[in-house]
């Protein structure tokens, strides 16, 4: 009955998305923070864009902030991990949101392709999102390594607490 009343509300929401490409990916990125899953916003956007509730624009829309949406549950789930754990997820968030950010001027004639090439709009959506990662995944192969050092210096692990001799001890207390 939860799952039912959720997607009953994802539902109403993503129906009543106007054509704002930002407002489609916020909604995208809350959504799959919401779900803890990208895979099930991208496979429900696909469906209500094939069965009409959902313009074919704003679902790619929607499939962007799903993969940033991914990448911020990613980073929520490192939190509290070491500080070499937490810059993998970080970068990963880093190469997603320029990724979107290169897109979005694009989406109007990807859309276009994907209308020539792919016959329903759900395969459109899910191949938009497959696309989408491929590109994103050899565009930035490249770029690993100096976002990499980037992240080391921008987050650096704290020293270590005891390793070295107090200094502000009166000496007869020690």
């Amino acid at each position: 009955a939860e799952l039912e009343d959720l997607v009953r509300r994802e539902t109403g929401l993503l129906a009543a998305l106007p054509n704002e490409v930002l407002l489609d990916i916020v909604v995208g990125a809350a959504l799959t923070v919401l779900s803890y899953s990208s895979l099930a916003i991208v496979l429900l956007t696909a469906t209500l864009a094939g069965s009409g509730l959902v313009p074919a624009t704003a679902a790619l829309g929607l499939v962007l902030g799903a993969n940033i949406g991914s990448g911020v549950l990613a980073v929520l789930s490192t939190i509290n991990s070491p500080v070499a754990a937490r810059r993998l997820p970080i970068g990963n968030l880093v190469f997603k949101l320029i990724g979107c950010l290169l897109m979005l001027p694009l989406l109007g004639p990807v859309h276009v392709e994907l209308q020539q090439w792919v016959p329903t709009v759900p395969q459109q959506v899910v191949i938009f999102h497959l696309a989408f990662n491929i590109l994103l995944a050899v565009s930035f192969i490249g770029l690993t390594g100096a976002l990499a050092r980037v992240l080391e210096r921008w987050i650096s692990a704290p020293k270590a607490m005891g390793t070295e001799r107090p200094e502000h001890l009166d000496l007869s207390a020690l």
